[in-house]
């Protein structure tokens, strides 16, 4: 659970960087609740995908998760692709 907001009587009593470092740090907490809330919402409904589908309740996590590897490890070669592509032509504009 996220840090709660700074109340007025909080922000009078703090210098303004440990404000700053509260803020930063409820932002992101409150990001990370969302994208693990986000996470079980999409293993709940490619669960109901996947025992719709054949497969076994227990088996659906670990189908999922090798999935996302699996676009993970595609969008990383993709990714390293176009980096080579970029540097190759940076090399022949430089000759």
């Amino acid at each position: 659970m996220a840090r709660r907001e700074l109340t007025l009587d909080d922000i009078d009593r703090m210098d303004k960087k440990d404000i700053l470092e509260w803020d930063a740090a409820r932002k992101q907490e409150l990001e990370d609740e969302e994208k693990a809330k986000r996470e079980a919402d999409d293993l709940a409904l490619y669960t109901q995908s996947f025992v719709k589908a054949g497969g076994r309740e227990g088996d659906a996590k670990a189908a999922w998760q090798a999935e996302r590897n699996r676009n993970a490890q595609a969008e990383a070669s993709r990714q390293s692709a176009a980096a080579t592509e970029y540097s190759r032509r940076r090399t022949m504009e430089a000759m």
